[in-house]
């Protein structure tokens, strides 16, 4: 499934190049499917102080298993 993930995703990017800058397409193409992707995640607590608390952690990126 990662596999056909990661070939769509190169389709797409692709597809927007002649679109984009090519700096920013590079860039974004890059850490998109070359680095570990740090999603953001809402952390719901008990205590109102914390109810909109975030913590950001790294998640493996699978496209490159």
């Amino acid at each position: 499934m990662w596999n056909i993930l990661g070939e769509e995703l190169e389709r797409v990017f692709n597809e927007l190049r002649p679109r984009l800058d090519e700096q920013f397409w590079d860039q974004e193409r890059q850490h998109f499917m070359h680095h570990p992707w740090f999603p953001r995640s809402l952390m719901i607590m008990h205590l109102q102080q914390y109810t909109d608390y975030r913590i950001q952690h790294g998640l493996n990126n699978a496209l490159l298993a």
